[in-house]
C-alpha cells in the first residue's frame, strides 16, 4: 500500500451547489455571515445498493463518518427512492420503493429514518429527516429500491445494442462483456471532498489502486466519475494520502 494512488480534482462552480445565500467564487462557496462548511455548500453523500438482483436494485446504504449504514423504511416512499436512483445515475428514477428488508437485513448503523424527500434533492441527507443517526428501527426495517434502467443510462459494447434498457448481446458475449457498468469510486483521507487516496468497490470490498503508470489521464477519469467536470489537477503516487 506504499504505492497507493491519489488525486486532486479541479473544483469549479459548475460542480457544486451553494445554499443559505452563499455565492460560488472560483470553485468555493463564499458563505454569508453565520454559516460555514456544509451549511453553505451541498456535498453529495455516497450511496450504494447491496444484495439486489443486478446493479439497479438492492438495499440502500449511505456512507457517513467513514462507515456504511442503512436507511430505515419509516415513511419510505417512491420520492425517497427517486433521489437514490437519480444519484446513482438512473435518469428516470425509481420503479419501486421496498420496505421490511426486502433485499435482506444490513448491519452496522442505521443512519437515516423518517425521510421526507420531494424527489429533487441531490442525496438523502438533503431531504427532511430528524437527524443523522436518530432512529428507532431495526435492520428488519431496512429500505430498498428498484431503479428504472433506460437506454440513456447504460453503455453497450462489443456490438451490443440497447433495447428497453438492456444490452442485446451479440453472439459470444454476455453480461459485462456487452454492457459497461461503472464501478463505484471514492476518495479517502484527503483534504476535503475533492482530494484523497483512490479506492474502488469490487466484490463487496473497497480496495486501492496501485500507482504503477498512474497518470493525470487516469486521475481525470476518477475525478470526472465523481462529478468534477474539469477533471484532475494532480495525480499522486507513493501513498501521498
Amino acid at each position: 500500500h506504499s504505492d497507493d494512488a491519489g488525486v486532486e480534482c479541479v473544483v469549479t462552480c459548475d460542480d457544486i451547489v451553494c445554499q443559505n445565500g452563499a455565492v460560488c467564487i472560483e470553485g468555493h462557496c463564499n458563505c454569508t455571515f453565520g454559516y460555514d462548511g456544509f451549511l453553505c455548500q451541498i456535498v453529495t453523500v455516497p450511496v450504494r445498493l447491496v444484495d439486489g438482483n443486478g446493479y439497479s436494485t438492492g438495499r440502500v446504504e449511505v456512507y457517513h463518518n467513514s462507515t456504511w449504514g442503512t436507511v430505515c423504511d419509516d415513511l419510505w416512499s417512491l420520492a425517497d427512492a427517486d433521489v437514490v436512483c437519480r444519484q446513482l445515475g438512473f435518469s428516470s428514477g425509481a420503479d419501486a420503493a421496498h420496505k421490511l428488508a426486502y433485499f435482506g437485513e444490513g448491519s452496522g448503523p442505521i443512519w437515516l429514518d423518517n425521510l421526507k424527500c420531494d424527489g429533487s434533492e441531490p442525496d438523502l441527507f438533503n431531504c427532511t429527516h430528524p437527524g443523522v443517526g436518530i432512529e428507532n428501527c431495526n435492520h428488519s426495517d431496512d429500505a430498498g429500491v428498484e431503479c428504472v434502467v433506460t437506454c440513456d443510462d447504460i453503455v453497450c459494447q462489443n456490438g451490443a445494442v440497447c433495447i428497453e434498457g438492456h444490452c442485446n448481446c451479440t453472439f459470444g458475449y454476455d453480461g459485462f462483456l456487452c454492457q459497461i457498468v461503472t464501478v463505484p469510486v471514492r476518495l479517502v483521507n484527503g483534504n476535503g471532498y475533492s482530494t484523497g487516496r483512490v479506492e474502488v468497490y469490487h466484490n463487496s470490498t473497497w480496495g486501492t489502486v496501485c500507482d504503477d503508470l498512474w497518470s493525470l489521464a487516469d486521475a481525470d477519469v476518477v475525478c470526472r466519475q465523481l462529478g468534477f467536470s474539469s477533471g484532475a489537477d494532480a495525480a499522486h503516487k507513493l501513498a501521498y494520502f
